[in-house]
């Protein structure tokens, strides 16, 4: 199983395998719940990241800097990652 790795908004690693469920809030206090689907380099450095939003129920593409801009908190359970 393949593990990426991206950078949280405390410095820490972020580990995401497909399955990872985690709630996002940015800097306006807006929080979001995703789900990593898979990492995808031929898109580019700009939207390798997808990711399912959970709270629209809707496909979203990111790029790393995305995840340095929110705090981030992995939901135990089923899909979650290795710390």
């Amino acid at each position: 199983m393949k593990i990426q790795t991206a950078r949280a908004a405390d410095g820490a690693p972020l580990n995401l395998i497909p399955g990872t469920i985690f709630d996002a809030e940015d800097r306006h206090r807006q929080r979001s719940r995703y789900r990593f689907e898979r990492w995808d380099p031929s898109s580019g450095t700009h939207r390798a990241f997808k990711l399912w939003n959970l709270t629209t129920d809707t496909p979203t593409e990111v790029e790393a800097e995305w995840f340095a801009n929110r705090k981030i908190t992995v939901i135990p359970g089923e899909g979650a990652a290795p710390v």
